[in-house]
């Protein structure tokens, strides 16, 4: 667990893809609208212990947010209970 973080900046004027090798924890915010696709390697099971979420406000990436209240899905909001 190295703690490093890795930001990107992008959008309509900016396109990208990005890879995320398995293992690492990865996450995203979006300001507006978005198409987000993952391209996976197998099928998701929430029983595996790799499928581990980190809440938003946890102190490791609490400082990368730039909201103190975000819109998140039923998975994420269970990452911090």
């Amino acid at each position: 667990e190295s703690g490093e973080t890795f930001t990107a900046d992008i959008g309509d004027d900016n396109p990208a893809a990005v890879y995320i090798p398995g293992r690492h924890a990865h996450g995203f915010e979006a300001l507006t609208d978005v198409l987000f696709c993952y391209h996976v390697t197998q099928e998701y099971d929430p029983a595996e212990p790799d499928e581990q979420g980190i809440c938003w406000a946890d102190p490791r990436v609490k400082h990368l947010w730039s909201t103190d209240s975000p819109l998140l899905s039923e998975r994420d909001l269970a990452a911090c209970s």
